[in-house]
C-alpha cells in the first residue's frame, strides 16, 4: 500500500488526485479500503493484483449535455472510479463521503 502514489493510475493527474489523496490521508487505511471496495468490489488488493488495473477518470460537464452527477461513479467490471469535478474541496469531500457511506458492496441492501 505504501507505493500507491507511484501507481500508474495516478500518473499525470497529480494536481487533481491530491484531493482524493488528502481524503485518504485523513482517514487512513480504512478509508482507502472503502474507496477500493467502491471502485473495484474488493476492499484489499488481491495477491495477484487487479486485472484490469484500477483507474480514475475525471468527469467534465459538457455545455450542451445538461447536469452531470455530483457523486462519484464506480464501474467495478473495469475497476474504474469516475470522479466529477467540483468547485471546492469541501463539495468534493461531502459528495465522496456521501457515496462511500451509502454503498455497502454487492448483495447487501
Amino acid at each position: 500500500m505504501e507505493a500507491l502514489p507511484q501507481s500508474p493510475m495516478f500518473e499525470g493527474k497529480e494536481g487533481k488526485m491530491n484531493l482524493a489523496l488528502d481524503s485518504i490521508d485523513q482517514e487512513g487505511k480504512q478509508k482507502l479500503g472503502t474507496i477500493l471496495a467502491f471502485a473495484t468490489g474488493a476492499n484489499t488488493v488481491p495477491p495477484i493484483g487487479f486485472s484490469p488495473q484500477p483507474s480514475i477518470e475525471f468527469l467534465h460537464q459538457e455545455h450542451d449535455a445538461g447536469t452531470t452527477s455530483k457523486l462519484p461513479i464506480a464501474n467495478t467490471c473495469i475497476n474504474c472510479l469516475k470522479l466529477p469535478l467540483h468547485t471546492s474541496y469541501r463539495e468534493f469531500q461531502e459528495n465522496m463521503d456521501l457515496a462511500l457511506g451509502n454503498t455497502h458492496g454487492f448483495g447487501i441492501a
